[in-house]
């Protein structure tokens, strides 16, 4: 074979565009002893790439690649909807807020009319501890979510860890 033919063929195979058969043709010809002069460093460069290639992955890890971003994916819906409904509840604790300002706003004694329902003190009490427990849960909830958030940040940190570790076990 030429010179000019395996420069040729290294040219298409560096360039992406060489077939199976010109790839077999290249590694026949490096392996051999004889080498004309100036192909030496093609030699080493080729068959460095080629041999790189040549390495086979660990049986099944396709597949536990394939669990693995499954779980994910399960893992991020599932804090997804939960972070939804926590800022569902959290939009309409801000709804009623936003309400009852403008409310207060538009007619500061809307309420404090004689016509509203009065209340015991004990029934304020009650109102009060029962709203404080909403916003306790809301806010724990809220944590909650955070918390999730990170965890799931925490686990695409390592996510380049576990996956070094698939491919060499």
């Amino acid at each position: 074979m030429t010179t000019d033919k395996i420069k040729e063929l290294l040219e298409a195979y560096y360039c992406g565009e060489s077939s199976e058969a010109d790839e077999k043709e290249l590694e026949l010809f490096f392996r051999k002893e004889n080498i004309p002069s100036g192909l030496e460093k093609e030699k080493e460069l080729f068959l460095a790439i080629h041999d790189s290639f040549e390495e086979k992955l660990p049986e099944g890890l396709e597949d536990r690649l394939s669990a693995l971003i499954t779980n994910r994916e399960i893992k991020e819906k599932n804090n997804r909807q939960k972070w939804l409904r926590i800022t569902g509840v959290a939009a309409a604790v801000a709804l009623v807020f936003s309400v009852a300002f403008t409310l207060q706003q538009k007619d500061p004694l809307f309420f404090n009319r004689k016509d509203t329902i009065t209340m015991s003190m004990q029934d304020q009490q009650q109102i009060y501890e029962e709203v404080k427990f909403i916003l306790c849960y809301v806010s724990e909830e809220l944590n909650n979510g955070l918390q999730e958030i990170e965890k799931s940040r925490e686990e695409i940190r390592t996510l380049p860890e576990i996956i070094r570790k698939e491919f060499n076990p």
